[in-house]
């Protein structure tokens, strides 16, 4: 299951009779490829990216969903957050306001603060693991008519929407929340903070690989484009409610 998307790797390559040919010799790429000063024993760095949003724009690495978001977002209402207007649901191909880091690695774990004060359940906002339209897992802070202020989990798999923890957990009516998402793999899961120190999970373990390239083959609807991590908000009531993300951490672990 190649939840990473497809990758792009590098092949030597010789001219033969003048063809270009693989140095290896045949008509695939090598398995294996040895690299001058690269041993077994060395090591790859790392991914890390800490997004602060104290600069006039956001990391290269953080990207939107076909157009930029424009109006959608803004650096300065905010200084030192990006606030970001509510638009339409995940299943719109039109205006969303979304910001993501596409996934490297197998194994990472991504980390955003926000502050969000939503006055009814059409509003929403927080961190998705994302596909496309189709297929996800969102983790959103919404406000429900009877527990007030909540966290709950939306799961949507191939068009299929569920609810895997209902109305959600309470969390204070004001302040900020720290919500993550850790890769493992195969497996994923949500966990919130209201100190930054502990974390607890939320919902139960996720299934990755429904947010990978195999998963759609049966369907015909492949892109190769792997899953991203993001922040995100939705107004649905139209009334452009917004929310501020203090930062976004994305690093391999």
């Amino acid at each position: 299951m190649c939840i990473l998307g497809r990758e792009t790797a590098l092949e030597e390559v010789v001219w033969k009779d003048g063809w270009l040919r693989l140095a290896n010799g045949g008509n695939s790429p090598s398995e294996t490829v040895e690299i001058a000063g690269v041993t077994a024993d060395s090591t790859v760095p790392k991914k890390y990216l800490m997004e602060d949003f104290e600069k006039d724009t956001w990391s290269i690495h953080l990207q939107t969903l076909r157009v930029p978001l424009e109006e959608r977002a803004s650096l300065k209402e905010r200084p030192g957050y990006l606030r970001l207007y509510g638009k339409e649901s995940f299943t719109s191909c039109f205006h969303q306001s979304l910001l993501a880091h596409r996934q490297q690695a197998f194994y990472c774990e991504v980390t955003t603060k926000v502050d969000f004060n939503p006055k009814n359940f059409q509003q929403m906002a927080g961190l998705v693991y994302y596909y496309d339209s189709l297929s996800y897992y969102y983790l959103y802070i919404t406000e429900d008519e009877i527990e007030g202020k909540v966290l709950s989990i939306i799961s949507n798999v191939l068009g299929k929407g569920t609810q895997p923890i209902g109305v959600g957990i309470q969390i204070p009516a004001e302040g900020e929340v720290y919500l993550r998402l850790t890769t493992e793999k195969e497996k994923a899961y949500f966990s919130y903070s209201m100190d930054n120190k502990t974390f607890l999970q939320i919902g139960e373990t996720l299934d990755a690989t429904v947010l990978s390239d195999d998963f759609y083959a049966p369907t015909g609807h492949i892109m190769f484009t792997g899953a991203f991590i993001g922040i995100c908000c939705q107004d649905l009531s139209g009334q452009g409610n917004f929310a501020d993300f203090d930062y976004f951490e994305y690093k391999e672990i």
